[in-house]
C-alpha cells in the first residue's frame, strides 16, 4: 500500500467520523455511511473497507450517545466495511456520466440495500446483547425501531442518489482517486 492511499484512508476515516459527530443530534439522518461508500468509489474496495472499519470502530467507541456493546460494535464495523467494499465494486459505474440517471439510480439503490443490511445486522446484535437472539425478540426490535429505520433508509437512499455522484466528481477532480501503481 502506498503512502498516498494510507493518507486518503485516514482522511476519509476522519471525514466520516467528523460528519458522524456533526449529524449525531439528528436521529438517523447522517452522512457517515455515504462518506464510507464514497471512499470505496474513489479508493477501491480495499480502501473503502479500511475506511468503513476504521471509522466505524472509532465512532462506535467514542459515540456521543455511549460506546457500543461488543456484538453491536462487531456488526457496525463489519457492515460499514461492507459498505466501503461495495462502493469499490461500483467504481466502473461511478466513472460513467451517461445516461444521467444511471449513477443516481444505482447509488440510491445501493444505499437502500446497504443501510438495510446494516440495520438488520445492528438489530440482531442488539437482541443478542439484550439476552439472546430469538425471532420474536428480533421482530419486536425491528417493529419498535421501524420509524427510525425507515428514516435512515430514506435518508441514505437520497444521500447516495443525490450527493454521492456530485461528491464523487468533485473529489475525483481534486485528485482523490484509487491508484493501483
Amino acid at each position: 500500500m502506498q503512502i498516498k492511499q494510507i493518507a486518503y484512508i485516514a482522511a476519509f476515516s476522519a471525514l466520516a467520523i467528523v460528519l458522524g459527530y456533526v449529524f449525531s443530534v439528528v436521529p438517523n439522518v447522517e452522512l457517515f455511511t455515504p462518506t464510507i461508500f464514497l471512499s470505496g468509489l474513489l479508493l477501491g474496495s480495499f480502501g473503502g473497507a479500511c475506511v468503513g472499519s476504521i471509522a466505524a470502530f472509532i465512532f462506535a467507541l467514542y459515540n456521543p450517545w455511549g460506546a457500543s456493546p461488543a456484538p453491536l460494535l462487531i456488526a457496525q464495523v463489519l457492515t460499514r466495511a461492507l459498505i466501503g467494499f461495495c462502493g469499490g465494486l461500483l467504481m466502473p459505474i461511478a466513472a460513467k456520466k451517461k445516461p444521467a440517471w444511471l449513477r443516481p439510480s444505482i447509488f440510491g439503490l445501493s444505499g437502500l440495500i446497504l443501510i438495510s443490511i446494516y440495520n438488520v445486522a445492528c438489530a440482531i446484535s442488539f437482541v443478542i446483547s439484550a439476552g439472546g437472539l430469538t425471532l420474536p425478540l428480533l421482530m419486536q426490535q425491528l417493529y419498535v425501531g421501524f420509524f427510525l429505520i425507515s428514516l435512515a433508509t430514506v435518508s441514505n437512499l437520497l444521500t447516495f442518489a443525490i450527493i454521492a455522484p456530485g461528491a464523487y466528481d468533485a473529489l475525483k477532480r481534486a485528485g482523490f482517486t484509487h491508484s493501483s501503481k
